[in-house]
């Protein structure tokens, strides 16, 4: 199988625009590395932390980007149980939340209407009617 066909594809990173081989995230070993180094580094300074601590104390303690913890936030790396302040809210209808992009309600309102439009659409042909011997059609619902 070709590179091509698997899915592989010359890409420039995100975050530091090397050029590398990527089937899957936009960003380069080193940079996804970096991350998840930094993302340790923020994991244990809260985990040392016996009160909790904000955005702006995490990184001047760890040196990791602001705009990073709170991407960890977002993506439920972290809960901001430790995080202090009002970091983050409901994409939808402004709560505070810890962790993620909704709130309780809103998450459980969009899985919701998810499973509604998950489901299968009546049909507009009500019966399969025998006419004639062997041949079958199927009349419309009458609209």
């Amino acid at each position: 199988m070709s590179e091509i066909e698997a899915g592989i594809m010359a890409r420039n990173c995100v975050e530091c625009g090397s050029l590398f081989l990527s089937a899957g995230p936009g960003r380069c070993r080193r940079c996804m590395e970096k991350e998840d180094h930094d993302f340790e580094s923020v994991r244990a300074f809260l985990r040392g932390q016996q009160a909790s601590a904000t955005v702006e104390e995490i990184h001047e303690r760890t040196g990791v980007d602001r705009g990073k913890i709170v991407k960890f936030l977002r993506d439920g790396r972290l809960v901001s149980g430790k995080v202090t302040g009002d970091v983050l809210s409901c994409e939808v209808c402004g709560c505070p939340v810890h962790t993620g992009r909704l709130c309780e309600s809103c998450l459980k309102g969009l899985q919701q209407k998810a499973a509604m439009a998950r489901t299968d659409p009546p049909s507009p042909f009500s019966t399969v009617e025998r006419v004639q011997g062997r041949m079958y059609t199927q009349r419309r619902k009458p609209r």
